[in-house]
Order: structure tokens, then C-alpha cells, then sequence
């Protein structure tokens, strides 16, 4: 759990660096309160779920398609 109370649960290990990009080297900046943020293409969802600490009052939508076989 981070200290802003964020828990995120993985089973992969691949997911550790993502996390490690966007919330300890903070990669993608800071995001205020009044932000709209979209994260397209979200994978697990890692990048939309910081502005909950950093801005509550933001907002956040996910996207990420899902590819299947026809």
C-alpha cells in the first residue's frame, strides 16, 4: 500500500517497473485538481489510478481494448 492509501495488487512482475515509472520516478509529471485525464491504451491501469493521491478531485477514464481472435 503507498502512502496516499493506493493498493495495488499484481500478478506479474513486469508490472513492478510500470509501477516504479509512474509513481516513484514520476515519469509522466504531476497531475492538479481539476484534471481530466485519460489514459488510452491503460494496460493495468497504473497511470490513471495516481491522480487519486495526487489530485482527488480529478477525474480519470481507462481505456484499454481488448484484441480478440475472429
Amino acid at each position: 500500500m503507498l502512502r496516499d492509501g493506493t493498493r495495488i495488487e499484481t500478478d506479474e512482475a513486469i508490472d513492478l517497473a510500470t509501477i516504479g515509472v509512474v509513481y516513484l520516478a514520476r515519469e509522466y509529471g504531476e497531475v492538479s485538481t481539476g484534471w481530466t485525464v485519460i489514459d488510452i491504451g491503460a494496460n493495468i491501469g497504473i497511470f490513471s489510478s495516481a491522480p487519486r493521491g495526487q489530485a482527488p478531485r480529478s477525474s480519470h477514464t481507462t481505456l484499454c481494448p481488448k484484441i480478440t481472435a475472429g
